[in-house]
């Protein structure tokens, strides 16, 4: 009979724990490769959602430097080249500092589990920021809009309402995109949670400075009962009367929107209930169901 000393099973023993050890070594170094490829992922993402928000709000001064009097849509335009190059770069980058030489076959390998996560969450992130981008872009054409109506002498003297048809500035692309968006269960929802970036109060505020400019546009919109209580308000009233001027003073419909007089305005709660629900396109008739006088 054979006889097996404890110094001949240690060595199978020793090699055996020796790979479980590996095995499991390099299971853990998988799981963690990929759980840093994702947070990594998710970094460049919001880089490049950082990056495109900017450009949304520093678009129409960048489109400036190369054309006269950009349209509000090249705002949209710069943020999704921003946002898209900074993500991409980033990764680029940062997949060449941490691979800097790997093979096609370890290119091609799926995260799995990770990567599927993370693919998830671009997506979502990708289409929330390109609904922000379109409700920005909106409003930033409804600033533009009003501004026209209110410069437009035949649509404000205009007696009925075929004439005021036949007068009425046309409506932008994306103001009619913000408005389906609102007027569906999905942009409703969306839109609870996008004030970060698409603050109706401040919005509204940029509006009605716009309307003040016109004695008929702001008699107009004061047959409204929601706007009458909303300009009459004391923080409201004393920024249009007194500093409407430094308003006006804004060329770029972007900095209108994001200048530190309606940002200070619109922090106190009562201002922001008073002016988030507001429709200052309806109230002086340039879209559809016009108000009735005395509402």
């Amino acid at each position: 009979m054979l006889a097996i000393s404890i110094s001949d099973m240690m060595t199978p023993a020793l090699i055996g724990g020796v790979v479980i050890v590996f095995i499991i070594a390099f299971v853990i170094t998988g799981f963690l490769k990929g759980l840093a490829r994702m947070a990594l992922g998710l970094i460049f993402l919001a880089a490049g959602m950082a990056a495109g928000q900017w450009g949304l709000w520093k678009g129409s001064s960048i489109a400036g430097t190369f054309v006269d009097k950009p349209d509000p849509w090249m705002s949209g335009v710069v943020a999704v080249i921003l946002g898209l190059a900074t993500f991409f770069v980033a990764r680029a980058l940062f997949g060449v500092i941490l691979n800097p030489v790997s093979s096609r076959e370890d290119q091609s390998k799926s995260l799995g589990a990770p990567g599927g996560i993370l693919g998830l969450l671009m997506g979502a992130a990708f289409a929330w920021f390109c609904l922000s981008g379109v409700r920005y872009v909106g409003t930033i054409s409804e600033l533009v809009w009003i501004r026209e109506a209110v410069n437009n002498k035949a649509w404000l003297n205009a007696s009925s309402a075929e004439n005021k048809s036949a007068t009425r500035p046309a409506q932008p692309l994306f103001s009619r995109l913000k408005r389906e968006l609102d007027a569906h269960a999905v942009g409703q929802w969306h839109g609870k949670y996008d004030d970060f970036l698409n603050s109706r109060a401040h919005a509204s505020l940029a509006k009605l400075s716009i309307l003040f400019e016109s004695e008929q546009a702001w008699t107009r919109a004061r047959l409204t009962r929601a706007v009458r209580e909303a300009s009459d308000q004391e923080q409201i009233s004393k920024l249009l009367e007194n500093q409407n001027n430094e308003l006006r003073a804004f060329q770029d419909y972007s900095q209108l929107l994001h200048s530190n007089l309606i940002k200070e305005t619109c922090r106190s709660d009562e201002v922001q209930e008073l002016l988030a629900g507001l429709d200052i396109e309806k109230a002086i008739g340039l879209v559809a169901n016009e108000p009735e006088e005395g509402e």
